[in-house]
């Protein structure tokens, strides 16, 4: 090969170099956020600075300052995961704290990862240092709860005036009385929401229900709490409401015979109950339709 010849690959080669850069994508580009968990009324996802200024001051939502590095960041991960179908409200964004932006870091008091800043409806944050998964649920759930009541007072003090000052109320609440539990799936006919005593009492002896008595750490358990969640609509009538076993009264539990979780106790109109260590969900759908 002769030296011109030499020249002219190399000249060729040079060009298509050139052209390979300059049609390679865009280093600009947003990459799309990744979803780790998500169910109907929850979403765990990665966080971006347009996603976090669309929820800010809209609805409740928390950011988790999280490191590749750290074991316990790691366990809470992949917890929020375990037990996406026990967030009733909410998201959470995960943020690696080597990435975060310095801004975002001196705003919010945040000196290092297993850390979560939450904030309400209204854009108000707290920021916790090795915060609990559980806190952070009971606070995002909660504010779910806290934005109905307060719809929900809005709406009585348009309709019902100074009308509610000529009504006794009665000591023992109607189920339409008592205020709802946050809801995890609901239809027309049908609720699936977290158990309260005063919902529990109202229910009883008034129309057909279940509890469910859960474990977050059971996956049985889970699988069946994603399934009430995915069928909600093959359900003509009911209420299940969803008890953490750990978190239940000890004489609730006894009065019912419940020894473990993954049990549903039915209550007939009547408020006989029926436990059912085990039950599967269509027994349990059989029954509170009755």
């Amino acid at each position: 090969m002769n030296q011109k010849t030499i020249i002219a690959a190399i000249g060729i080669a040079v060009v298509g170099l050139v052209g390979f850069t300059f049609f390679s994508p865009s280093q600009t580009d947003e990459a799309v956020a990744a979803v780790h968990a998500q169910t109907d009324s929850f979403v765990y996802e990665d966080y971006t600075e347009a996603r976090f200024n669309e929820l800010k001051g809209h609805e409740a939502f928390a950011v988790f300052v999280h490191s590749r590095t750290c074991g316990t960041c790691a366990k809470k991960h992949n917890e929020i995961i375990d037990t996406a179908g026990d967030f009733t409200n909410g998201v959470i964004l995960k943020m690696e704290y080597s990435d975060a932006p310095q801004p975002f870091l001196e705003a919010y008091g945040v000196t290092t990862y297993e850390t979560f800043v939450s904030f309400d409806a209204e854009g108000n944050h707290s920021t916790q240092l090795g915060e609990s998964i559980s806190n952070l649920r009971t606070t995002l759930n909660g504010s779910a709860a806290m934005q109905k009541d307060v719809m929900e007072d809005d709406a009585m003090m348009k309709e019902g005036g100074d009308a509610m000052e000529k009504e006794e109320v009665s000591a023992a609440p109607s189920v339409s009385q008592v205020q709802l539990a946050a809801s995890i799936a609901e239809t027309d006919s049908f609720r699936y929401e977290v158990f309260t005593q005063e919902r529990y009492d109202a229910l009883r002896g008034s129309e057909p229900f279940a509890i469910f008595f859960h474990s977050r750490t059971c996956g049985t358990c889970a699988k069946k709490n994603k399934q009430i969640i995915d069928e909600k609509d093959s359900f003509n009538g009911g209420v299940i409401l969803k008890l953490e076993y750990s978190e239940a009264n000890r004489d609730l539990l006894k009065e019912l015979g419940v020894t473990t979780y993954d049990t549903f106790v039915t209550f007939d109109a009547e408020g006989n109950p029926t436990k059912k260590q085990g039950g599967s969900v269509e027994a349990v759908r059989s029954a509170i339709e009755a």
